[in-house]
């Protein structure tokens, strides 16, 4: 049997008994290498560890045995039938880790700088998003597509319009397309909240929240009046127009016009009055026929109201006077009175 000398500083063997041999180290205990307590494991190294490799052959019994592969460039262990490299192994490479950067999944948000609303003068829009986006957009009341016209400049809207719009980021993240009406030069609305108009036409508002509107009248418009002609006839007059209020699409409240004055001679009489209908309460009466000589009145509404939500828009139409037989008069224009809390 060989004598094996250690000569390994700081090295203690904390072993009941060591046995050498055949070039072989056999410690029945723990080692400790570097150390100046006694070691808590088997084999406890204060400092680094060089490995090698001698070729050893993975077997079952060689199992669970580490190496350094050279070729390889990693740290192997034997599973037993083969050697494997470790996760994480050596290597030499010096090639920094990326850090991974979270994918963003919120969509942007825009916002429109004039909100809904009715307006007497021409406004200027200005789009922006809370992040860095490319902003669509369409006025033509067709919803956007990221085909669609790209916001790059404020919006001047002189007239009636709605604009739809919606941001795109950088991640691709879209968000849910925007809708804001604008009604330009809506005659006699304001923020008081109410509506009176005595002129032919169509007057549209969308009312930014909830509300209940009420009625203070509608009138049909009245019909024109008889004249004589040039050639010492007589001609009646037209009807007037139709008056109306709806909402959601639905017509509630009608005030029929009245119906022209028809002449004979030195005689006339006046034309049908006008009725109305509506379902939202309020009295309901017909126009009237003042003398032979006048056209008939359009009926009218007075009194009751309806509810609305925001972003509602409610229509009102105010018929237009009957046109004058001959040398006659026009009728009146139809008139229409709201207000709303």
């Amino acid at each position: 049997m060989k004598t094996l000398v250690l000569l390994f500083a700081g090295l203690l063997l904390a072993a009941a008994h060591v046995f050498a041999g055949n070039g072989n180290l056999l410690v029945d205990g723990s080692i400790g290498v570097g150390t100046t307590t006694e070691p808590t494991a088997k084999i406890e190294v204060k400092g680094e560890i060089k490995l090698g490799s001698t070729g050893l052959a993975c077997t079952s019994v060689s199992s669970g045995a580490i190496r350094y592969n050279s070729t390889a460039n990693a740290i192997e262990f034997c599973n037993g039938t083969s050697w494997s490299a470790l996760s994480g192994g050596a290597s030499n490479s010096t090639t920094p880790t990326t850090p991974t950067t979270p994918t963003d999944k919120i969509p942007p948000v825009s916002t429109a700088s004039v909100p809904s609303g009715s307006y007497t003068t021409q406004q200027v829009v200005t789009l922006t998003a809370n992040e860095s986006a490319t902003i669509y957009y369409s006025t033509t009341g067709v919803t956007p597509t990221t085909n669609s016209a790209v916001y790059t400049a404020p919006i001047v809207l002189p007239s009636t319009t709605t604009l739809m719009y919606f941001a795109k980021d950088l991640a691709g993240n879209v968000e849910t397309v925007k809708t804001a009406n604008y009604i330009i030069g809506a005659a006699n609305v304001n923020d008081a909240g109410s509506f009176i108009q005595s002129s032919a036409g169509t007057y549209t508002h969308t009312f930014t929240s909830n509300a209940t509107v009420s009625v203070n009248y509608l009138i049909g418009a009245a019909g024109g009046t008889w004249g004589f002609t040039d050639g010492g006839g007589t001609e009646g007059g037209g009807y007037g127009g139709v008056s109306s209020i709806a909402y959601s699409s639905v017509i509630k409240a009608t005030a029929n016009g009245g119906g022209g004055g028809i002449g004979l001679c030195d005689s006339g009489r006046c034309g049908v009055v006008g009725s109305a209908t509506n379902t939202i309460g309020g009295a309901n009466s017909n126009g009237v026929c003042p003398d032979r000589w006048s056209a008939a009145g359009g009926g009218k509404i007075a009194g009751g109201s309806f509810t609305v939500v925001t972003g509602q828009t409610i229509t009102v139409v105010v018929g237009a006077g009957g046109g004058a037989g001959g040398d006659g008069a026009d009728g009146l224009d139809g008139s229409v009175s709201l207000s709303w809390k």
